[in-house]
């Protein structure tokens, strides 16, 4: 995991002004659950996924700062990789509003639905991203 990202990307769902239903609700719960569990994970940004070697999602990092107390995952690699604590301690909102918590993420989302097919969220317009507006 590299940690070069310095502020969340434009569709980064902590941002509340990311686009709504980009995300699977199982990958808002994997989140959510992860996040309950002591031991945690590190996350990375889905913008990087692509690359051999993804970076830091700067949202989840921001999260895990403002928590006081980050997961013991992301205090391992702290250990392990001195520019993982530089990038915790300078990571930026980029002037965004964030959301408070995977549940308000999660909360917001849901206020748009889901597809009857795919469970997926549905879009600002209401359509399915899989399905369109066949699966409503």
């Amino acid at each position: 995991m590299k940690y070069d990202t310095k502020e969340p990307c434009k569709s980064c769902p902590y941002r509340m002004d990311a686009p709504l239903g980009l995300w699977h609700p199982s990958e808002f719960q994997n989140l959510a659950r992860t996040e309950r569990d002591q031991f945690g994970a590190v996350f990375g940004c889905h913008a990087t996924r692509h690359r051999r070697t993804p970076s830091v999602c700067a949202g989840w990092l921001i999260q895990q700062r403002d928590a006081g107390v980050p997961s013991i995952a992301l205090r391992l690699e702290i250990l392990r990789a001195p520019d993982a604590a530089e990038a915790l301690r300078t990571v930026r909102d980029g002037g965004h509003a964030l959301y408070d918590s995977v549940e308000a993420m999660i909360e917001a989302n849901e206020t748009l639905g889901r597809c009857y097919e795919c469970e997926r969220y549905l879009s600002a317009d209401g359509q399915c991203p899989e399905h369109g507006e066949d699966a409503l």
